[in-house]
C-alpha cells in the first residue's frame, strides 16, 4: 500500500480495511485468538462452578482479571505483526507472529499495566481523562511491537501519533466496543434457555470480536505512520525482515 492511498484518518475505512484483513487471515487469527482466550475463559469458568458451590473466589477472581488483560494485549501485540505482514501483501503465520508477541512480552506487560492503571484511576476520578489516557495510549501495543520501544516509550509514542486525531480513534474504540457489547447482549437473549450453548457462543463472540479489535488497532497504528511520518507499509515493517 503506497502513501499516497491513505490521505485522512477514516473510521469508516479503518473499520472495514480491518474486517478484510480478518477475514483474510480468519484462520490464522482465530487459531492465535482462541489460544490466547482459552485458558481465561476455562479459569473463569471453573471460578463461576467453585463460587456457585460455596468455595472462596475473590483472590482468583481479580488474578482472573489480571490474566485476562495481559493475555488480551499479548494477543494485540501478536495479531499487530500478522496485520503489517497482510498489508504489505505477506503471508501472516502463526509461529512468526507469536514469536514477535514473544519478543515484546515485558514492554506489553508494563505498557498493559500502566496504561490501564492510569485510564482506570483517570475513570474513577473523572471519566473523561479516563477516556482520554485510553485514547492517547492506545496504539501504544502496536508502537512496541513494530518500533521496539519500551513502556514509557512506547506511551509517549502513542500519544504522539494520536494528537490530532483522537476523536477519530476514540469513534474507531467506540464503534467495536459497542458492536461487541451489542453481539454478547443478542447471544444471551438468543441463548437464554441452553446456558451451554450460551457460554460457547459467548467465548466465540469474545474470541471474534478482539481479534477484530486487535486487528483494527494495527490498521489504525499504520494509517496514522502514513500521516503523520510519511512512510509506506515496507517501511514500517522494515523491523520484520
Amino acid at each position: 500500500m503506497s502513501n499516497g492511498a491513505i490521505t485522512d484518518f477514516k473510521i469508516g475505512d479503518i473499520l472495514v480495511r480491518g474486517f478484510e484483513v480478518l477475514r483474510r487471515n480468519a484462520t490464522t487469527f482465530g487459531t492465535l485468538s482462541v489460544l490466547f482466550m482459552l485458558v481465561p475463559f476455562g479459569a473463569g469458568l471453573m471460578m463461576v462452578t467453585r463460587v456457585v458451590a460455596g468455595g472462596g473466589g475473590a483472590v482468583a477472581f481479580y488474578a482472573l482479571i489480571v490474566l485476562w488483560i495481559v493475555l488480551y494485549f499479548l494477543l494485540f501485540a501478536t495479531l499487530t505483526h500478522g496485520t503489517i505482514c497482510d498489508l504489505r501483501g505477506t503471508p501472516a503465520r502463526i509461529g512468526e507472529s507469536l514469536r514477535w508477541g514473544r519478543a515484546v512480552l515485558f514492554p506489553v506487560i508494563g505498557i498493559t499495566f500502566v496504561a490501564t492503571a492510569g485510564a482506570g484511576l483517570g475513570a474513577i476520578l473523572l471519566l473523561i481523562p479516563g477516556l482520554l489516557l485510553m485514547t492517547m495510549w492506545w496504539v501504544a501495543v502496536p508502537v512496541a511491537v513494530i518500533e521496539r520501544t519500551g513502556v514509557l516509550a512506547s506511551l509517549r509514542r502513542s500519544a504522539e501519533l494520536t494528537r490530532g486525531y483522537r476523536w477519530r480513534v476514540f469513534g474507531v474504540i467506540a464503534v467495536v466496543y459497542l458492536g461487541q457489547i451489542v453481539l454478547e447482549m443478542l447471544t444471551n437473549f438468543i441463548l437464554t434457555g441452553a446456558p451451554i450453548f450460551r457460554h460457547f457462543a459467548g467465548f466465540m463472540v469474545t474470541v471474534a470480536a478482539t481479534a477484530y479489535f486487535a486487528v483494527v488497532t494495527a490498521v489504525c497504528y499504520h494509517d496514522l505512520r502514513v500521516l503523520k511520518n510519511g512512510v509506506g507499509v515496507n517501511e514500517i515493517a522494515r523491523g520484520f525482515d
